[in-house]
């Protein structure tokens, strides 16, 4: 650049990986602090540059490259089935899927609610954790021992601490009463973890934030470059 940029620093955001750069819109500066609105979810490179009275940006700094912002504000999948076999076994199944998808955070209870309105914890018998990429899967056997409303509840995260929850329910009936109806339940086929419902999108990098709207000071704490005079 022939001529010499004023010192006016702006924040200035890409979406195609550093190809192009956009000085951000609606931007707040506060010291070392940016706050903007992006269009949405998605990948964003943001960076400070210098930006002359034409609009042309200066260099990029190559000892503070720009950094990548992932903006997720959409919530994982999360999906629970219950199927009571023949015995009085409950097998529940537990399926979570999310591209950033937190692969510890999955958690899980299960009690029953007895005919007179107690609520009893029900441990499982065995847990079997299927875990896949962008996908968690679990198979959990409970033998519960009174008859009621099993209640299975989950909740999973992903990497922005985006948060789902849900709950499934299954009356089971005692010993005397399953024989009466002849309940012949077969027992769920194996955890498929590319259930099509499912499936993640390409898994991408995450750095947590609030959905759309960013306040960039620790994101660009060395992403200063200095200005030309």
């Amino acid at each position: 650049m022939d001529t010499p940029l004023a010192t006016n620093e702006r924040l200035v955001v890409s979406d195609n990986g550093g190809r192009t750069w956009k000085v951000a819109t609606n931007q707040i500066a506060t010291n070392n602090s940016w706050e903007t609105q992006l269009p949405g979810d998605g990948r964003y490179w943001v960076s400070i540059r210098a930006v002359d009275e034409q609009g042309r940006l200066g260099p990029v700094d190559d000892t503070a490259p720009p950094r990548l912002v992932v903006v997720d504000s959409t919530l994982p999948r999360l999906k629970l089935e219950l199927t009571e076999i023949d015995d009085g076994t409950i097998v529940g199944k537990i399926l979570a899927a999310d591209p950033n998808l937190a692969s510890a955070s999955l958690r899980h209870s299960a009690w029953i609610e007895s005919p007179t309105g107690e609520r009893i914890p029900c441990e499982p018998k065995e847990v079997r954790h299927s875990p896949g990429e962008g996908v968690i899967a679990e198979q959990i056997v409970w033998s519960p021992k009174t008859p009621g409303r099993f209640v299975l509840n989950a909740s999973v995260k992903d990497n922005a601490q985006n948060e789902v929850a849900q709950s499934n329910t299954l009356d089971i009936a005692d010993a005397a009463d399953r024989r009466a109806a002849n309940v012949k339940s077969a027992e769920p086929a194996s955890l498929r973890l590319n259930a099509p419902e499912l499936s993640p999108e390409p898994k991408t990098e995450n750095t947590p934030s609030d959905a759309r709207r960013l306040n960039l000071r620790a994101v660009l704490a060395n992403c200063r470059v200095a200005s030309r005079a």
